[in-house]
């Protein structure tokens, strides 16, 4: 057990130490990121008894959304939330192709999230049947290509 604990808070490490004394760059982030889901992903391997494996290397675009701030529909409506998405996409014409679908984008997930409640984002179990919800949006909006990954870059509820 003692294993474990070292290895998370290696990933830990990595994730919040800043790179050289200055703060990291949006791809410093996204590489630490990977690393540690890599270390917990093998973490829960080796709980679970399973063997390690190698996990596929990051080869992704990356397409930043500019803030999305909605109100949500709470009674009173006077709650909001405010999400920060990353897209990574499979190449650089998947990102052309999303970058020019950003109004329809930006659409589907703001549709979602103003149906959502405080108590439908305040779990982690929430956060992800959200990013679930999304990816299956945003895969509808970009077909018959998919999305690689969707990340929570910030969000803060109110």
């Amino acid at each position: 057990m003692k294993f474990y604990k070292i290895i998370i808070l290696v990933s830990l490490i990595f994730v919040f130490l800043p790179l050289g004394g200055c703060k990291p760059s949006r791809e410093d982030f996204f590489e630490l990121k990977k690393k540690q889901l890599e270390l917990e992903q093998r973490v829960n391997a080796l709980e679970k008894g399973n063997s390690i494996q190698k996990l596929p290397e990051y080869t992704g675009e990356i397409l930043d959304l500019d803030p999305f701030i909605v109100n949500l529909s709470d009674p009173g409506g006077n709650r909001y939330i405010k999400l920060k998405l990353a897209i990574e996409l499979d190449s650089k014409d998947l990102l052309t192709k999303a970058k020019q679908l950003t109004p329809e984008l930006r659409d589907q997930v703001i549709s979602i999230l103003t149906k959502l409640s405080v108590n439908d984002v305040m779990t982690p179990e929430s956060k992800l049947k959200l990013r679930d919800e999304l990816v299956e949006k945003i895969n509808e909006v970009i077909k018959p290509s998919n999305i690689n990954n969707l990340y929570f870059t910030d969000i803060v509820i109110q």
